[in-house]
């Protein structure tokens, strides 16, 4: 019996049955929404076709869906210049790490934040008609809220310091400084979960929290101990209060903190960097009942295999994970995937019936 997607969602969240897989994924590929909205792009007004196609491809995406842009415009994002292409931007330039800068910028951001919070009401209310006027334009795609880009503190502190490498030097100059800004962080995340309203129910929100590389987490297990476990297992327990699930999104490498993550009470986990090593047969091993999203590979397969190597990967992870698995690309499907291979994804999944048994 075909399920909607409302259902498919909540049932692969449970880790139930459903009828077939769902797709959960990001689309920043040109030709794949054009083809799935059935219309062109018109740069005049480019959500028309962006929704659409996301209606027509994905049961499941998060709010804070990217809309193409006009390549070579010059925006500001927290006081840094950065420079447009289609899908993305990229900053104009690295400053050098400067101590005495660092510490100036993070105490006013420090400063900026506690004062915001006067204004959390007004912030939840445009947040909450944002996310119904999205989920008004993706039709019956459920959509997975954001939380605030605060986070659980930890991504949101090295961003702003400029990456990881800039915020590496200033943990060393300034800890206290540094923590306080992580901190500061998580305490705007709670005190925003704490002011939504009661009815506030989305069946899962999405958490950001960058924190594997290639090869491995890029802090210590300390440090992550005494930074980012404390506010993730804090902002946990608040979604689990209103019955909702918390996914957490990391690229890169995670299997040496994982047992740490999943003890956090993360529900679901994003975008499984597969050639950093995430295999969604050895998590389903391992996590029976951990939410998987993602796992077909976004660097080399989805780009330049055939189609049928990527309808292969789709079903070689759908049978691996068994329930409670999303469909989707290791990050995004970006600009450079040829159409073919994302027709392939939507129709391996679309075409897959789900009458066996649970492969745990």
């Amino acid at each position: 019996m075909q399920m909607t997607k409302a259902e498919r969602v909540a049932a692969t969240l449970n880790c139930e049955p459903t009828d077939r897989p769902p797709i959960y994924d990001l689309i920043r590929n040109d030709a794949a929404i054009e083809y799935f909205a059935r219309r062109p792009i018109d740069m005049r007004s480019p959500q028309k076709a962006v929704y659409a196609a996301y209606s027509a491809f994905a049961d499941a995406t998060k709010s804070s869906v990217r809309m193409p842009r006009i390549p070579g415009e010059t925006i500001l994002i927290d006081g840094e210049e950065y420079v447009t292409q289609r899908w993305t931007e990229w900053k104009v330039r690295e400053p050098s790490y400067d101590r005495c800068n660092t510490e100036e910028r993070v105490a006013g951001r420090i400063k900026r934040l506690r004062q915001s919070r006067r204004e959390l009401d007004q912030v939840v209310r445009q947040y909450i008609d944002e996310l119904n006027q999205k989920q008004e334009a993706l039709a019956d795609t459920v959509v997975f809220p954001n939380l605030p880009n605060t986070g659980c503190g930890l991504y949101s502190a090295y961003l702003f310091c400029g990456g990881v490498e800039n915020f590496s030097y200033f943990m060393y100059d300034a800890p206290a400084l540094a923590e306080e800004l992580i901190f500061e962080n998580l305490s705007y995340t709670l005190d925003f979960l704490d002011r939504l309203p009661s009815d506030f129910a989305p069946p899962a929100v999405i958490v950001a929290e960058d924190i594997g590389g290639r090869n491995g987490p890029m802090f210590s297990p300390d440090y992550l101990s005494r930074t980012l476990y404390p506010g993730l297992r804090q902002v946990a327990s608040k979604c689990h209060d209103r019955r909702i699930r918390l996914i957490l999104h990391s690229d890169g490498d995670l299997n040496r903190v994982i047992d740490d993550l999943v003890a956090c009470g993360i529900d679901g986990l994003h975008p499984l960097e597969t050639l950093a090593g995430m295999s969604v047969s050895d998590l389903r091993k391992r996590y029976p009942k951990l939410v998987l999203l993602g796992g077909i590979d976004c660097s080399h397969l989805l780009p330049f295999a055939s189609a049928e190597d990527v309808s292969n990967a789709v079903k070689c992870n759908v049978k691996a994970a068994g329930y409670g698995y999303f469909v989707g690309s290791s990050s995004e499907i970006n600009n450079e995937v040829p159409l073919r291979n994302v027709i392939a994804v939507y129709e391996a999944a679309t075409r897959m019936g789900r009458t066996e048994p649970q492969a745990h």
